[in-house]
């Protein structure tokens, strides 16, 4: 056997593993969802970047569950944006906007000293 042909049945195998375990992690639900019943009142949640994808879908769930919730985001108007989304999809939000610029040590400062 040649070192192409080698080359191919590992790579089929490694394939074929692959295609295994995320056949049954789908198939048979091992891949859990978050339950959305536990209540978060009381509970601060920060939420960097959340005036898009991951971020403010992290804070829109975190509003469902009545936390208080600050989202510090780099660009202000963004952020107004997400907030008023937010709290059109959900009524009771809690929900403050903080800038904030992760690569400004500054400003990372000043978040701190605003969420105190």
């Amino acid at each position: 056997m040649g070192v192409w042909s080698q080359i191919r049945l590992v790579y089929f195998w490694r394939l074929l593993v692959v295609m295994v375990y995320e056949f049954t992690t789908n198939f048979f639900g091992f891949r859990r969802k978050v339950k959305t019943d536990k209540k978060l009142n009381g509970q601060v949640v920060v939420v960097t970047g959340a005036n898009t994808g991951i971020g403010k879908e992290t804070a829109y769930q975190m509003t469902l569950r009545e936390a208080k919730v600050y989202i510090g985001c780099r660009d202000v108007k963004k952020g107004e944006t997400a907030v008023k989304e937010i709290q059109s999809m959900n009524p009771k939000a809690d929900i403050k906007l903080l800038k904030l610029d992760l690569s400004s040590l500054q400003s990372v400062r000043h978040f701190a000293k605003e969420l105190s």
